[in-house]
């Protein structure tokens, strides 16, 4: 199984809104392009990357495998 952060962990959750809700509401984390923690869940295959609204930025969110793993679901 791929090894995460707890910081890592803690933003998968963001992304997915289970910090304020007890079932996912979204799906998107945005932050800086380059940031180390999502672009290596991305390495991962825990996530994906799209463009934000500027070069610096972008948009990341989880594949359902990421979603598994941080709501401890299985998926096929």
């Amino acid at each position: 199984m791929n090894e995460i952060t707890e910081k890592q962990r803690e933003e998968m959750k963001h992304a997915l809104g289970l910090n304020y809700s007890d079932e996912p509401t979204r799906n998107y984390f945005y932050t800086d392009s380059n940031d180390t923690a999502w672009n290596d869940l991305v390495k991962k295959g825990l996530a994906r990357k799209r463009n934000g609204w500027d070069d610096e930025s972008s948009y990341f969110h989880l594949t359902d495998k990421g979603i598994s793993m941080v709501t401890n679901t299985w998926i096929e």
